[in-house]
């Protein structure tokens, strides 16, 4: 069984002063919280047990927005982190949860989209040994990791953030990992901003020659949404895409309805309680 873990903690201090108050996975990109993105990622991945990191005093907010997924036919559990210790930490606190199963970590202000990225994320499910990594080309190699591979293709390293970067293929936010993620973790050594880091892990796997890329082509949109202009950006792309195409990204009942998560009777009644009247609309028309 493979399980999914979202990192929605931290301190967003380049989202202040709005972050101050409000947990950045709560503010809206276009029509729909930020946390709803990295959620529609698992479910079209098929996975049911979902687990969010996030703060202690942002518990209540979740649950009030999520509960405990049960209207989408999904578990969502919480853990709490007490401060910023690095992505790995994530992994750490979430060690009970994954047990001896296959993950994806996914980081909470990460978007994906594009075409034939259900199949991907059906095809992951044959993944058992090692780790994944889903990569993007980019404009700006110097404010991203990037994965340096040789002459064969092969995987080499990781180097974050390099000053002279020699290619732009970075390693977004969405990982997938075998239980040994948890021992690898531990391990790890904290970095000179005193926090374990998610490239150290990566480059582990890459040295025991377990770890393999996906590399999401030009049909597929990445979005890093930790700055205000990256969540202005998103919300502009999203609203446009979904103006033309007259669908919806990152709309967690029709991903539930489509994986047979739910059946009509739920969807109804998902609908009946919406306010909403465009999403309304939109839920009343996959009957």
């Amino acid at each position: 069984m493979m399980k999914g873990i979202i990192m929605a903690g931290g301190l967003a201090t380049r989202l202040h002063p709005t972050t101050r108050a409000i947990n950045k996975h709560l503010l809206p990109i276009y029509n729909k919280p930020l946390i709803y993105y990295p959620i529609s990622v698992l479910l079209l991945a098929g996975i049911k047990d979902i687990l969010i990191i996030t703060k202690k005093e942002d518990y209540e907010c979740f649950r009030k927005l999520l509960n405990n997924g049960s209207h989408l036919g999904i578990n969502i559990s919480y853990e709490f982190q007490k401060k910023p210790g690095g992505i790995p930490e994530g992994i750490l606190l979430a060690e009970d949860f994954i047990g001896n199963n296959r993950f994806i970590f996914a980081l909470g202000d990460n978007i994906f989209f594009g075409e034939q990225f259900s199949k991907i994320l059906n095809d992951i499910k044959n993944f058992n040994k090692g780790c994944i990594l889903f990569t993007s080309k980019v404009n700006e190699p110097k404010r991203f990791g990037i994965l340096y591979k040789d002459k064969k293709n092969n995987l080499k390293k990781i180097i974050e953030k390099p000053n002279k970067p020699k290619n732009n293929l970075a390693v977004t936010g969405l990982y997938v990992y075998d239980n040994l993620a948890v021992k690898f973790a531990k391990k790890l050594k904290k970095s000179k901003r005193k926090e374990k880091e998610i490239t150290d892990l990566n480059n582990i796997y890459i040295k025991k020659n377990q770890a393999q890329e996906i590399e999401l082509g030009r049909s597929f949109t990445w979005l890093d949404a930790g700055t205000h202009d990256a969540f202005l950006s998103a919300s502009n792309l999203i609203s446009i895409y979904e103006k033309r195409t007259n669908s919806q990204i990152g709309c967690l009942e029709e991903i539930a309805y489509k994986k047979k998560l739910i059946d009509k009777k739920k969807l109804k009644k998902i609908i009946n309680s919406t306010k909403e009247l465009k999403i309304k609309n939109y839920l009343k028309s996959l009957l």
